[in-house]
């Protein structure tokens, strides 16, 4: 699989994680790269679990508000103390949640995240106005200057995001269980429990003559 390779990408992940991010967002049906490219905007190029915005709550690679957090079944300071592995499913979750089949552009994937409310718009819908909370908050969206935030800047924060990928990268999708070293040592810990508790069960059965 090619994936746009996204400066941040690159940098701070490897290519055993970029497996795993493209082995779960395939699996959950999604665009790989539009959510590369999602991330890589949203996390400011850190692709970081624990990355938080200084402007609001919303925290990790694709920035979940609280409530989001909690529709999800878990909550913003969980989500904190993820590593990037165990983070990949929320992510999947949350765009899986909103449906595929509505993610047909790059825009849409960000729209959902951002607004979605937004998603399969025309360019010029209106998202935020001038003067109001969200366009306050978000002015930085507003690329052409003119007061108001629609799925048209949406759209050229994304693609200039893109273009910031110098080529493309292959990547091996992996369906790995991206347990962390202490994750995996804990597994092996359980399975060498079950196995001696299997050969101590067969012991005394076989000295009860069972």
């Amino acid at each position: 699989m090619k994936l746009p390779a996204l400066p941040g990408m690159i940098a701070h992940r490897s290519a055993a994680e970029l497996g795993l991010f493209a082995g779960v967002m395939q699996s959950a049906g999604l665009d790989v790269g539009n959510v590369a490219t999602v991330i890589e905007f949203e996390s400011a190029g850190t692709w970081s679990p624990s990355v938080k915005n200084p402007g609001s709550a919303a925290v990790g690679l694709i920035q979940f508000m609280p409530s989001t957090a909690e529709s999800l079944g878990t909550s913003s300071a969980a989500l904190q103390q993820m590593s990037f592995a165990e983070q990949l499913p929320f992510v999947a979750k949350y765009f899986a949640r909103v449906g595929p089949a509505r993610l047909s552009r790059l825009v849409d994937y960000y729209a959902a995240v951002f607004w979605p409310a937004a998603i399969g718009s025309a360019d010029d819908y209106v998202i935020a106005q001038a003067g109001s909370t969200v366009y306050d908050a978000n002015k930085g969206l507003d690329r052409d200057n003119n007061g108001q935030i629609t799925t048209s800047d949406l759209a050229v924060a994304m693609n200039q995001t893109r273009a910031t990928a110098k080529g493309t990268v292959d990547v091996i999708p992996s369906h790995s269980t991206g347990l962390s070293p202490r994750g995996a040592g804990l597994a092996v810990g359980a399975l060498i429990l079950t196995v001696l508790g299997t050969a101590a069960a067969l012991i005394i059965r076989k000295v009860r003559g069972g």
